[in-house]
């Protein structure tokens, strides 16, 4: 009796060992990011690179605490490149940004504070696919009295004539916690607020 045990001991241990050393690599995207499920889409494909935006906590490096960060990850080749898009703004993962592709595909990221003031922030990629350049930040400030959080963007390309209309549904327009929403019918160059 005692060898049929360890015989199927050894089975066992001997399956485990199989299957552990079939198991992927694990890979890490980005060592200290956090989001939150607010937020969409908080990641994309894009010519077979996963990319995604984050809030940075500071735990490994102090100094990026708070960053708003977004990282391209190229699925075939493993490359891994993390961009900043703002030092420093708020360690809140109510803030990372959301991600979307524009009709020439240059991508935009939206992000906010959560509640803590009426601005929004947003960055486009310089290249097409392109995560490792952006141009400057820009701000909209949908009311004086809004208290914005959450980005989702959406780009519905059959609107506006065939030309496309970027959505920014967030919360907060005018002090309301209702939903709300910006509009670009320029890619991203001019927005109007609208809510409810």
């Amino acid at each position: 009796m005692v060898r049929h045990i360890a015989f199927a001991v050894l089975l066992f241990v001997g399956s485990i060992d199989a299957t552990i050393a079939a198991q992927p690599s694990v890979v890490t995207f980005n060592d200290d990011g956090g989001w939150c499920w607010f937020e969409d889409e908080r990641a994309i494909i894009v010519d077979g690179k996963l990319i995604f935006g984050s809030v940075a906590a500071g735990c490994h490096q102090p100094a990026r605490r708070g960053n708003i960060e977004v990282v391209n990850y190229d699925i075939e080749t493993g490359a891994n490149q993390t961009s900043v898009l703002h030092h420093g703004f708020e360690l809140d993962d109510h803030d990372s940004p959301a991600l979307t592709v524009l009709s020439d595909d240059r991508i935009l990221a939206m992000y906010a504070k959560h509640g803590r003031d009426n601005r929004i922030c947003y960055r486009i990629t310089t290249r097409p696919g392109d995560t490792t350049e952006w141009q400057s930040e820009r701000v909209i400030v949908p009311s004086q009295s809004t208290s914005v959080t959450y980005s989702n963007l959406l780009r519905l390309c059959n609107e506006n004539g065939g030309k496309g209309r970027l959505f920014d549904f967030f919360r907060g327009y005018d002090g309301s916690f209702k939903p709300s929403w910006i509009v670009s019918d320029d890619e991203g160059e001019t927005w109007t607020a609208r809510g409810l």
